[in-house]
């Protein structure tokens, strides 16, 4: 009869080595998984296309700052943004107080400048004065305060306007009346609740294909030059990414990249 070899495997043995494996393997896992983890960088605004298009509390679907803040964030390792769609004055209040990161596209004033850091500019665009030809069939086009003045003027409800036609807004020297939205304003020159509306070139040019038949165009002369920013939060630490930003932005601007989004249809 053949003995039995004299070392047999235990099988507490056996199951201690597989139990330490499976740890080990867990560990490293978890470990790698940490070094590639992503800090997630909420950018908020309201919807406004052309610039940040989607549904109120849902993410922005697109939009040229979107797509342009997409650009940045995925040439900045580690670092992932989410575009969360809120209204506006909420979006104000949630960066200051720190609960989200940042604004995708506003204008920098000193009150903003408070709790934010702004990033260099990522584009201008002009403010311009529109009016539908259907109710103004000779035109219009204004030269200073007194001719805005004389008729009916909207804006957009939280906007900052920038140069001499702003500044009368803020000062109450120049009355107007305020709507939600770029959108509002505009429903109303083809309602012949305003004459003029005060709106960007981008936005205005977007919201005409939504009213073909009211022919709303733009006097020739603008109201001002604006330029827009990415704005960080100072208390959530969104700030820190200003300069990296920054380097990103400047080299999306020098191969054209900037260009070709505002240009797009």
């Amino acid at each position: 009869m053949s003995r039995r070899p004299s070392w047999s495997p235990r099988r507490g043995s056996c199951a201690s080595r597989a139990l330490a494996l499976c740890t080990w393997l867990a560990l490293a896992l978890g470990a790698a998984g940490a070094a590639h983890a992503q800090r997630v960088v909420t950018l908020t605004g309201d919807p406004w296309p052309p610039f940040a298009e989607g549904v109120l509390g849902q993410e922005a679907t697109g939009g040229i700052a979107v797509e342009l803040s997409r650009l940045i964030f995925a040439e900045i390792d580690g670092v992932d943004a989410s575009f969360p769609l809120i209204p506006w004055k909420r979006a104000l209040r949630e960066v200051e107080t720190g609960a989200m990161d940042g604004i995708v596209l506003l204008l920098k004033n000193p009150e903003r400048e408070r709790y934010m850091v702004f990033t260099e500019p990522l584009f201008s665009i002009a403010t311009l004065v529109w009016y539908s030809r259907v109710h103004r069939p000779d035109g219009f086009e204004w030269n200073d305060l007194a001719d805005l003045r004389a008729v009916r003027v909207g804006v957009t409800r939280g906007h900052h306007y920038s140069g001499p036609v702003g500044s009368a807004i803020d000062d109450g020297t120049l009355r107007v009346t305020a709507a939600p939205k770029a959108e509002n304003l505009f429903a109303m020159l083809v309602g012949n609740r305003l004459d003029v509306a005060l709106s960007n070139e981008s936005v205005g040019y977007a919201l005409t294909r939504r009213f073909p038949d009211h022919a709303i165009v733009p006097a020739e002369r603008p109201t001002s030059i604006a330029v827009y920013h990415l704005g960080l939060s100072r208390k959530s630490g969104g700030a820190e990414l200003v300069p990296r930003i920054n380097e990103v932005l400047a080299r999306l601007k020098r191969d054209g990249t900037v260009d070709r989004l505002l240009r797009r249809p």
